[in-house]
């Protein structure tokens, strides 16, 4: 419960930059249908994994003593940041999936071939945030134009990354996709089962890490 509270904190500094969160959604949703089908999704995750990076830098300005003065348990602010940032994403995917209502609705793509990707887009997101929250609890960096270079490096990383292998995969005649062996071929196949898969994997990873950093803090207040 106190988790809850630490993510609804973190949503409320938000507020600072929900013009540009307004702008950035926008402009995705106005763009998706020329993007590609997939492109849509991975740059709203892309833009999701920055937004999720603010509140360490609000902390960082206006220094963290006032959080720290909270009757609650250091492990209790980290669950509650790594909370906000699974919801975050999961509002983003949720936004950018209702782009694509309209294509359904039309034909000119199916639920079945477009949700368990931006599923499995999200999971690979809800991952690369947390490697980026473990590195910020781990290595707390004050200066804030380094910071918010860091901040960048994870959605680009992501979105560059991915886009390489969607045109990547997406190239590959089919023979060649099989000989990347049955586990991926299962997940071209059955594609619901490998983005529930992967998005239980991404969420047990989130957890672990929250685990880490939690511990860490406690530590470091101890």
């Amino acid at each position: 419960m106190e988790a809850i509270k630490f993510m609804k904190m973190d949503f409320l500094k938000m507020k600072t930059q929900i013009k540009l969160i307004v702008l950035t959604v926008a402009v995705v949703l106005l763009f998706t249908g020329k993007m590609g089908s997939l492109w849509g999704a991975m740059y709203m995750i892309f833009m999701g994994l920055i937004f999720c990076s603010v509140p360490f830098s609000i902390d960082s300005m206006s220094g963290e003593s006032f959080m720290k003065l909270l009757p609650a348990k250091a492990q209790h602010r980290v669950y509650g940041r790594f909370c906000f940032s699974v919801a975050f994403l999961g509002i983003c995917s949720v936004l950018i999936s209702l782009t694509y209502i309209k294509g359904i609705l039309g034909g000119e793509i199916t639920a079945s071939y477009i949700f368990p990707k931006i599923i499995m887009i999200l999971s690979v997101g809800l991952c690369m945030n947390a490697i980026q929250y473990v590195f910020s609890y781990f290595f707390e960096i004050k200066n804030q134009q380094l910071l918010s270079i860091m901040r960048m490096v994870p959605g680009f990383v992501f979105f560059f990354a991915g886009s390489y292998l969607i045109d990547t995969i997406a190239a590959m005649p089919k023979g060649a996709v099989e000989a990347l062996g049955e586990v991926v071929n299962y997940g071209m196949t059955h594609q619901q089962v490998a983005a529930a898969v992967t998005l239980v994997v991404a969420l047990v990873f989130n957890g672990l890490c929250a685990v880490i950093c939690g511990k860490r803090e406690a530590m470091k207040e101890a």
